[in-house]
């Protein structure tokens, strides 16, 4: 139930969301206008991103060969790939990425924390049922990628699935190597799905060491995710001809290294190796700057790939809290309540996105500017509001209410409740805030604007209230 898109020149349309001020953002899911992946370096303020991956342990059709699910040293090992606190995980590698390195040289284009996170859904089990004897040997990613998803896939929209094949099932007949494959999905299906994994031979390698070796099992799988985030290798054919991937060099020049080698490397010692996560390198440790860009803004502006992304309401671990006056103008994801401290300016001049039930909540004091910009869901679902909170006992000003901003066509849109002048559940105290909008659009929300109880004088003041809306629609 989406309004169709407005008809201006200055609306940029994305799956029936008109946009204004398109040049905040871009959508392609490739571009190789590094301007806009400069744009989405993260800071250490910038929000993580959380994104949903699930695991599919795929054993043989007698069950045999691979992790099973009443092993809890099993478990053990499959839930610590994404442990958040442990630095060999997943999520421990794109927490602290290396420094670049290359010729055994430190470089200087570098990003520690890639404020990039994966949430680890589920694990599932699956028995086969014989199929996979008839594809094995075929020497076709492609086709095992196709059977792991029709047969086994969980959750194709939402969650990358990382499918881990049983020992010995692998495109190339008897090969028992730790490999992978990451194709990207596509966005032109219906429904679209957004990727997956194949991961060979890793329970044969937790058989053959005695517990398996993390320190190349999981930055593979960096590696492999990498590719379905659209990043390529960094070489391409065998050095030195051609000496690198030049279309990945081009696209994130001048930030990666070329020549680079294909081989088995070692960074700290071969003279064309460095250690970026998408070369064949025995570290798989650094992203350079622009590629963590890179994965910034699909996340933020790629509606079909925000649908990996999830959300946690009301949940402070994963709050954004604005404790100083701060612009957002380059299209921004938030999976968390958004607060907005007392005496601190949020302005907002381009897309935020804001995930399922999640919330904006000004204290009083504090202000939330939207200057042309627009806040949204655009994945289909709903937003919980902004809460516009103040002090019932106090005059209406900035200093003692919150206040919201809205101007230059700023879209408040896709939300159950749209503003709320009032305190975080129900609390009447904080009724008393600002809202004060010229030329805004308020659209596809349950409830618009809702103002709450706020006293018309006492003895000392006047509680007059200073909230207006101009030519709105």
């Amino acid at each position: 139930m989406f309004y169709p898109p407005v008809d201006k020149n200055d609306t940029l349309v994305l799956r029936g969301f008109p946009y204004q001020n398109s040049d905040c953002l871009n959508t392609a899911f490739f571009t190789n206008d590094s301007l806009y992946n400069y744009n989405f370096i993260p800071n250490p303020n910038t929000p993580i991103k959380y994104i949903r991956v699930n695991l599919q342990v795929i054993q043989d059709e007698n069950g045999n060969n691979n992790f099973v699910e009443n092993n809890p040293d099993h478990l053990h090992y499959l839930n610590r790939m994404f442990n958040d606190t442990w630095s060999g995980s997943v999520n421990g590698i794109f927490k602290s990425l290396a420094p670049p390195l290359y010729q055994g040289i430190v470089g200087e284009y570098y990003v520690e924390d890639s404020r990039i996170q994966f949430s680890l859904e589920n694990i599932y089990f699956h028995q086969d049922d014989g199929g996979l004897n008839d594809i094995n040997g075929l020497g076709n990613h492609f086709i095992f990628g196709n059977y792991c998803e029709n047969n086994f896939g969980i959750n194709t929209e939402t969650e990358i699935n990382i499918f881990l094949l049983p020992t010995g099932y692998h495109p190339n007949d008897g090969s028992t190597s730790i490999s992978g494959y990451g194709p990207m999905g596509s966005s032109n299906t219906e429904p679209p799905y957004i990727g997956k994994v194949l991961m060979y031979n890793i329970f044969y390698d937790y058989e053959q060491t005695a517990g398996g070796r993390p320190w190349i099992v999981n930055p593979l799988i960096g590696h492999e995710l990498g590719h379905v985030f659209g990043f390529r290798h960094t070489f391409s054919g065998s050095y030195p001809e051609p000496p690198c991937n030049i279309s990945e060099y081009n696209r994130f020049y001048p930030q990666l290294y070329c020549p680079e080698s294909n081989l088995w490397c070692s960074p700290a010692s071969d003279e064309h190796c460095s250690n970026n996560m998408m070369g064949y390198n025995a570290n798989k440790s650094w992203l350079a700057p622009l590629q963590i860009g890179h994965l910034h803004r699909v996340l933020s502006s790629n509606p079909v790939r925000m649908r990996y992304l999830n959300s946690f309401p009301g949940n402070s671990d994963y709050n954004v809290i604005i404790s100083t006056n701060t612009v957002w103008d380059m299209a921004t994801v938030v999976q968390g309540d958004i607060i907005i401290q007392p005496e601190v300016t949020l302005e907002i001049t381009c897309l935020l996105s804001m995930l399922k039930d999640t919330r904006i909540i000004v204290k009083p004091g504090g202000k939330l500017i939207v200057d042309g910009g627009v806040i949204t869901n655009p994945l289909g679902d709903i937003w919980h509001g902004i809460y516009v909170e103040g002090d019932r006992d106090k005059p209406q000003t900035f200093e003692y209410q919150g206040a919201l901003i809205l101007k230059n066509g700023a879209i408040i849109e896709n939300s159950k409740y749209g503003v709320l002048v009032r305190g975080v559940n129900d609390n009447w105290w904080n009724n008393g805030g600002i809202v004060q909008a010229n030329d805004a659009i308020f659209r596809n929300n349950w409830r618009n604007v809702s103002f709450h109880s706020y006293p018309d004088s006492d003895a000392e003041f006047s509680h007059n209230n200073i909230s207006y809306f101009r030519n709105c629609t």
